[in-house]
């Protein structure tokens, strides 16, 4: 007998730029800024942190192909 199940698992979707956002209570340019080292001079150093955070909590990835269409 084969251990191990018949399908992969259900995976939880991928967190998005704008579900970090939401979370945070912030705009979508404010963490799309923090996360591409922009925006220092006029964003708070407590919000870039709690991005910074969020993103690593939440295990936020950018997603490749999205950015390929930027």
């Amino acid at each position: 007998a084969i251990n191990r199940p018949l399908a992969p698992p259900a995976q939880q979707p991928r967190p998005t730029l704008r579900d970090l956002a939401r979370t945070l209570n912030v705009s979508h340019t404010t963490v799309s800024r923090v996360l591409s080292g922009q925006g220092a001079d006029f964003i708070s150093t407590a919000t870039r942190d709690r991005v910074l955070e969020a993103a690593r909590v939440m295990r936020y990835r950018p997603n490749r192909a999205a950015r390929t269409l930027a």
